[in-house]
């Protein structure tokens, strides 16, 4: 399974300024203005990338929900509402 630290490793190594993972591609940064593939480094399945966000949220916020489902239940957000 891939880690998130590894991902932002390869990123700050390469002095890139993006990450991009999405479901169904392989990771991707974007150096010099230019997106390529982490070589080495697999397609992602909606599960992995799940898991690398779920990782995320935990270290930023040990309180988040354990899961990216529980969001569903959240009331929707009136888009007049100040942020």
């Amino acid at each position: 399974m891939a880690r998130i630290d590894d991902l932002f490793h390869y990123l700050k190594d390469n002095k890139g300024s993006d990450l991009h993972i999405a479901a169904g591609v392989v990771p991707r940064v974007r150096a010099n203005g230019a997106l390529t593939d982490i070589p080495d480094w697999p397609v992602l399945s909606h599960e992995d990338v799940e898991a690398l966000l779920q990782r995320m949220l935990r270290v930023a916020s040990p309180m988040w929900p354990p899961s990216l489902d529980s969001l569903a239940a959240l009331p929707p957000r009136d888009s007049h509402s100040a942020v």
